[in-house]
């Protein structure tokens, strides 16, 4: 699939909190293709997940944190838009870009 890259847009680089750090972070991924067509997905790194259930179970949410989901998510190491580019990169390479991310109409 012949995709090249126009702009990625990440949510966390506008709305950032003091107490996330690119290990402990999530963000929503935007990215523009040549052909503008545009793709959305929710990266998350592994730590934030821990955190995340950690706060349901708390909260209740989730069934007291037993499970969690969202559309399109990519598990990561590190948030940093290097970091993304870098796994954006691979699942076009690979073929499993449009597998993951989901066109915006």
């Amino acid at each position: 699939m012949g995709m090249e890259i126009q702009k990625v847009f990440l949510t966390s680089e506008f709305n950032s909190l003091d107490k996330e750090t690119p290990f402990n972070t999530h963000t929503d991924v935007i990215v523009e293709l040549q052909n503008n067509e545009k793709f959305i997905a929710s990266f998350f790194t592994f730590q934030n997940i821990t955190n995340i259930q950690q706060d349901h179970i708390k909260s209740g949410e989730f069934l007291r944190g037993k499970y969690f989901w969202s559309r399109n998510m990519i598990l990561i190491d590190r948030c940093t838009r290097e970091n993304v580019m870098v796994v954006i990169k691979h699942l076009i390479e690979e073929g499993d870009f449009p597998l993951v991310f989901q066109k915006l109409n």
